[in-house]
């Protein structure tokens, strides 16, 4: 069992000052990675179990990931 006061939930206020690059906000622990880790762990993922997929090739983005004219989370 974990103990308590090394369990933090996104809606707490130690967390408040967390930034994302998603513009719907934190809504999930992946919103809390910047998205070039993200960019990087998705890349070396590819690399060791879907060698086939070169992850910069798909040209990902931030506004690929996060359309602009998204207005409402998941």
């Amino acid at each position: 069992m974990i103990e308590t006061d090394l369990v933090l939930q996104l809606g707490n206020d130690e967390l408040i000052d967390l930034t994302t690059s998603n513009p719907l906000g934190i809504s999930g622990i992946e919103d809390i990675a910047p998205f070039e880790i993200a960019l990087a762990a998705a890349d070396g993922y590819c690399r060791e179990f879907v060698p086939a997929i070169e992850v910069s090739a798909l040209a990902i983005t931030e506004d690929i990931v996060w359309p602009s004219t998204a207005d409402t989370a998941c």
